[in-house]
């Protein structure tokens, strides 16, 4: 009997659909709101769109600068999909490849994907598992690895989020907002260009919540200076319209916040027939710092077969009755 390629998660108040194609979150519905609250084209095993939509990515999340590194005094050449820099692990990077499903239940799942040494150029077999759950409210993402050499490791989760009609409309009328004082200005390239920069006083800043407006953002906030950390809150977001809010809880030290302006303007057909365009969705991607590998004064994204390699990621869904800003 063949497996499925599709997974039906669901609690009271969630239902979340996860597709084998990248591990993503496919589809995800809170009672009481028509329409979805993440994009995602109508193909669940062919290219996602938006790029990347609801996909784990990695093996390295964000960008490595000239797609290269050093570790332990030996460099590796990697897949350069993003002008000169690799993104996201590679053009056949986690969000490519068909994941193994390990486990179903009710409520949750477990899938794996292993990539060789060698893989778009990172050392290594390396072993990603995901483990979707919902609860409540609550959609959660555990992330673990383990590897047989030393290697680089920082997959995220890369939905793309619309609270109020599934993308027919842009998000410039929701509300963000991120618990970082600084974050990484970047080059041409979206690569970090010096040091983490203070958020005040610059278009950047959103430790209050305030409307998205025409603000255009692909950057890295800092969350802290340290690998991992508990669980705590790292972002909050929202739409009047619809009264929904989402509240983001990590333990990564850094969340890219990606007004989705780069989405094809010719658009693609998503869920409900709705067409995307530009800005019908905006990711908050949790990770280790870009270009991390090349910046010894950035947290570490080193992973050594001894080292445990685990990340989590939550959201916690409410409606105007039951607000969370």
């Amino acid at each position: 009997m063949a497996k499925p390629d599709t997974i039906i998660l669901r609690s009271e108040a969630l239902t979340a659909m996860i597709v084998c194609r990248g591990a993503a979150l496919y589809d995800l519905r809170l009672v009481g709101h028509p329409y979805p609250l993440v994009l995602s084209s109508r193909e669940k095993q062919g290219p996602l769109s938006p790029p990347f939509a609801g996909a784990v990515v990695g093996r390295f999340a964000n960008r490595i600068a000239d797609a290269r590194f050093q570790l332990d005094g030996v460099r590796y050449n990697l897949d350069a999909n993003d002008g000169p820099n690799c993104l996201h692990g590679g053009r056949d990077g986690l969000s490519q490849r068909d994941w193994t499903i390990e486990d179903v239940a009710p409520s949750s799942c477990r899938l794996s994907c292993a990539l060789p040494d060698g893989h778009m150029g990172f050392p290594g077999t390396c072993e990603t598992v995901a483990n979707w759950s919902v609860e409540g409210r609550s959609l959660r993402l555990t992330l673990s690895g383990r590897t047989d050499a030393p290697t680089i490791w920082s997959p995220t989760a890369h939905p793309y989020f619309n609270l109020a009609d599934g993308g027919a409309t842009s998000i410039d009328n929701h509300t963000v907002q991120i618990l970082a004082g600084s974050y990484l200005p970047v080059d041409a390239n979206g690569i970090p260009a010096g040091e983490p920069a203070t958020t005040e006083g610059s278009p950047f800043d959103f430790r209050q919540p305030r409307p998205i407006g025409d603000t255009v953002c692909d950057h890295n906030f800092c969350l802290h200076e340290t690998e991992n950390r508990g669980l705590a809150d790292a972002a909050r977001l929202s739409c009047r319209a619809s009264g929904v809010a989402m509240r983001l809880r990590t333990d990564r030290p850094g969340l890219q916040f990606y007004t989705g302006d780069a989405i094809p303007p010719e658009g693609a057909t998503g869920l409900g027939g709705i067409m995307y365009g530009p800005r019908s969705g905006l990711c908050l991607e949790t990770q280790i710092w870009p270009d991390a590998p090349n910046r010894p004064d950035f947290p570490e994204a080193i992973f050594r077969p001894e080292k445990n390699a685990q990340t989590t990621t939550e959201w916690v869904f409410e409606t105007r009755d039951v607000p969370i800003l």
